[in-house]
């Protein structure tokens, strides 16, 4: 990764951390996945401008995605951690101290715990088949790595009227806007016309 793409990586993943926790504020649902695949998929634009290595864009892109996706879930489990002491009565400061002896404590026992794992079980990075831990996510991170830095995939799918327009007429038919979202934000929306 060239440095400016690891500020890019950071600043998406700062941003992307504000888009989670705000997310998982509001409908207690947390979304890794989808901000760490928009994350890969600017990256695939990024890597295929630089006319980069197949190879070498997809680990670019493995490892922006895991940024973002570890930026968001860092910062919306510590928010609602923060919250739940909120609710008991705890000092933010207490909290803060704690976090931060626990973030530092699992510094040196993450990287031991998976040379731990991966001495047991050398297929974690071989790849090699069968092996011990399935892994289904590893298959989803692979193939949007591979479609975002492909020449023509990407650009059909995000110009392909089908993939936008179609879901959202077919979401919107049968429970129309104002019922389907909370009273407070259903005033500002209205349904999507049905032509």
């Amino acid at each position: 990764m060239f440095s400016g793409e690891s500020l890019l990586a950071f600043l998406l993943a700062f941003l992307f951390s504000f888009i989670s926790v705000q997310s998982s504020g509001d409908t207690d649902i947390n979304p890794l996945t989808v901000v760490a695949k928009a994350s890969q998929f600017v990256f695939g634009g990024v890597s295929k401008s630089r006319g980069e290595s197949e190879g070498f864009a997809q680990r670019v892109n493995l490892v922006a995605g895991a940024v973002t996706a570890g930026a968001a879930g860092q910062a919306t489990d510590m928010t609602g951690d923060l919250k739940t002491g909120h609710l008991l009565g705890a000092k933010p400061k207490v909290q803060f101290a704690a976090q931060l002896f626990g973030a530092t404590i699992a510094l040196f026992l993450a990287p031991g715990l998976f040379i731990l794992f991966a001495t047991a079980s050398p297929c974690i990075i071989t790849g090699e088949v069968p092996c011990t831990y399935n892994a289904p996510s590893v298959a989803a991170w692979a193939a949007v790595a591979k479609v975002s830095i492909r020449s023509r995939s990407l650009e059909h799918f995000l110009l392909n009227p089908n993939v936008f327009c179609r879901p959202s007429l077919l979401l919107n038919f049968p429970f129309p806007l104002p019922l389907a979202t909370p009273l407070s934000v259903s005033r500002y929306l209205s349904p999507l016309p049905l032509l």
